[in-house]
């Protein structure tokens, strides 16, 4: 690949325009212990919206193009394959995973446990919704019906299976929300609306990890049948800790960002010296270039950045062929 003057100005660019709401450099610091060396790697972290659970926005299409490198077509099985490359990948599974896939996975496990962190329960419950939406190709449900939302949060990626997401902490909690808008949606959809629970267990102030149950309501009175019936939830029935075990598609042990580090460690020397070298001189464009639009009499700063985007030109041309 042969970087021209004209496509290092399209990039400078392109971080200008999105140095407030594209993508943003995270610091997750990996050790490489090869000749006591301590490396950083820049992953690229993601600006977490409503927009990711748009199909047609830009960030939408940038995300999805790295949670298509985890692998699994459902969520069930891109979460076991996340929880695969968390807990149950030995030396020589590491040693064969695509270094796309290792970015995609740390990328998406960065973006959970920002939800999980930096939101409140209502705002985190909305960027869960956006998050799953991007990992399965659906699309997030945002539009009013009738002066109210409806009961699908999500359309999976067929176009057809509603999906109502929850996200809360372990403990004992009533699956609840609108009977009519309920009864609507399977009128609607001539189906059960699927039910997706994020249980998130804590101890202390650290999050160990997310379980994953799924299970349908359906409605008898128009002859469409789920797990459960309408009536059980009106009634309050439907408690997250008498959910049966084979409602449990899938769990995320992480625990901790500290402990995401500690998995990212793993997964460095994989990575390399080619990809971590670009990701740092891409982060510290980035990073320059936003001290100096926000402070243009800042000249050694635009000229770091300057050097920066030299840097990465070099390093772009000797590591991509």
């Amino acid at each position: 690949m042969k970087l021209t003057p004209e496509y290092l100005d399209n990039l400078i660019q392109e971080v200008m325009s999105n140095k407030f709401n594209g993508i943003v450099e995270r610091q997750m610091p990996l050790k490489q212990d090869k000749e006591d060396v301590t490396k950083t790697l820049q992953l690229p972290k993601f600006a977490l919206s409503e927009k990711w659970g748009d199909p047609a926005s830009d960030d939408r299409q940038i995300i999805e193009r790295f949670f298509s490198n985890i692998q699994g077509d459902t969520l069930q099985e891109k979460i076991s394959s996340v929880q695969t490359f968390i807990k149950d990948c030995d030396e020589s599974c590491i040693n064969e995973s695509k270094i796309e896939t290792i970015i995609a996975n740390l990328v998406f496990l960065d973006s959970l446990a920002g939800v999980i962190e930096d939101f409140n329960d209502q705002t985190g419950g909305f960027m869960f919704e956006a998050l799953l939406a991007a990992l399965i190709k659906g699309t997030q449900v945002t539009e009013l019906a009738g002066g109210n939302l409806p009961i699908e949060d999500l359309v999976d990626s067929d176009g057809e299976t509603p999906l109502s997401l929850k996200f809360f902490f372990k403990g004992y909690k009533t699956v609840s929300g609108s009977v009519k808008n309920l009864k609507n949606g399977v009128e609607r959809f001539q189906k059960p609306i699927t039910y997706i629970i994020g249980q998130k267990e804590r101890q202390d102030k650290s999050i160990l990890g997310v379980d994953f149950y799924q299970f349908t309501v359906g409605d008898e009175s128009q002859g469409i049948k789920g797990d459960y019936d309408i009536t059980q939830f009106a009634n309050g029935d439907i408690k997250t800790n008498k959910l049966p075990n084979d409602m449990l598609i899938a769990r995320l042990d992480f625990g901790s960002r500290e402990q995401l580090k500690g998995i990212a460690n793993k997964y460095v020397v994989r990575l390399g010296q080619r990809v971590t070298d670009i990701f740092d001189a891409f982060a510290n464009l980035t990073n320059n270039l936003n001290i100096y639009f926000t402070d243009f009499e800042n000249k050694t700063v635009g000229a770091q950045a300057a050097a920066d985007a030299d840097k990465l030109a070099k390093s772009v041309e000797k590591n991509i062929d």
